[in-house]
């Protein structure tokens, strides 16, 4: 994705990417903070680690249409 970002040569395309890319983090951070709080105070299960790449794969899919779909 790195190096998909430092060729893309459309500014625009380049800027929804990050975008997009920062909401997935920003939703994948969300979902383990707040799943961790559980796991501390409420006796949920353990959140397995590989499960983190589809949560942030499924956040960055969609905002990456949303966003598409803002700017049009």
């Amino acid at each position: 994705m790195g190096i998909y970002l430092a060729q893309e040569k459309d500014e625009f395309q380049r800027n929804i990417l990050v975008q997009s890319l920062l909401w997935g983090i920003g939703g994948t951070l969300a979902v383990t903070t707040t799943w961790g709080f559980l796991e501390l105070f409420a006796g949920v299960t353990h959140f397995q680690t590989y499960l983190t790449l589809p949560v942030f794969c499924f956040f960055f899919g969609v905002a990456s249409p949303l966003l598409k779909r803002k700017y049009r």
